[in-house]
């Protein structure tokens, strides 16, 4: 979709690294955008992010909003951003965490599930009709799932560790190492999962991002292709590869925990096609006006 021999150069406008070449508006057809580190921070929208996704919709490019979100549902990710003028609708917005229990709950009906993560997402577990575990009866579960829970204690660790050993498999929200909020970065799921894969010697089957299941889901929302999307986020580990690892672009911005270094070191899937010094600088790397 975006050209794979375009030159990175410096350019006016705050955009650094980005691919030349055909105007991307010709071409792009879905957006999926990330929001912690990419439109917002905390409890605010970033400069110029409104704005940019304004000029966007009415380029006529469709919209998602793909957040790594392990706590709360798409009602409440779209009304903060409503609120914070993104006009977001609960079906534009595809929470990790609850696509992950609708995943399980689909994969492994009946089965017994233990389950590290927020209460807000055990809650979305047990409405669809999963059987969440005690860590009491954790060697009999068939699933282990390790999502970022800030009240994790030294039982619950080891009672994941214990449904592991037991042959439960192992699944994982993701893998980010950082949390951006408000004014500073947090320790993400990651470092719970990491710890996890560290005692059993098991790598976990990641549901958030960058999985594919999940990206699917979000081309799905748009009704577009791979060929026509593109994944715009902080993240070379979670955003970027999100949208390569099935086919679609992916374009970093420098406001969330990733660096240009970061960036120009990045290899693979985590390679992205542009690199913007911020979602204000997207609209003009759309119409190829940077």
């Amino acid at each position: 979709m975006l050209s794979s021999d375009s030159r990175s150069r410096r350019k006016r406008g705050g955009e650094l690294n980005s691919t030349t070449g055909e105007a991307a508006a010709r071409r792009v057809k879905g957006i999926v955008f990330d929001l912690d580190g990419t439109l917002v921070r905390g409890p605010n929208a970033l400069a110029g992010a409104v704005d940019a996704v304004a000029s966007i919709r009415a380029m006529g490019v469709l919209l998602a909003f793909c957040t790594q979100d392990s706590v709360n549902p798409p009602e409440h990710v779209s009304t903060k951003l409503a609120r914070l003028g993104f006009g977001a609708e609960p079906e534009d917005v595809i929470c990790a965490g609850w696509f992950a229990a609708r995943h399980l709950a689909e994969t492994y009906p009946g089965q017994k599930i233990y389950a590290i993560c927020s209460p807000d997402l055990r809650r979305s577990f047990v409405s669809q009709g999963v059987e969440l575990v005690s860590e009491a009866e954790a060697a009999t579960a068939k699933v282990a799932f390790v999502a970022r829970d800030p009240h994790l204690t030294a039982e619950r660790f080891a009672a994941a560790c214990t449904a592991i050993w037991a042959g439960a498999t192992f699944y994982a929200f993701g893998h980010d190492r950082l949390l951006p909020v408000a004014g500073r970065n947090a320790p993400g799921g990651g470092a719970f999962v990491k710890a996890i894969e560290f005692a059993t010697r098991r790598r976990a089957k990641v549901l958030g991002k960058p999985s594919k299941p999940l990206a699917l889901a979000a081309l799905r929302r748009l009704g577009v292709t791979p060929e026509e999307a593109i994944v715009v986020g902080d993240s070379l580990d979670s955003d970027i590869r999100l949208g390569r690892g099935v086919g679609a672009g992916g374009v970093l911005v420098l406001t969330g925990g990733t660096t240009a270094k970061d960036a120009e070191s990045a290899t693979g899937l985590r390679r992205p096609d542009a690199v913007l010094a911020s979602v204000a600088a997207l609209p003009d790397w759309l119409m190829g006006l940077e």
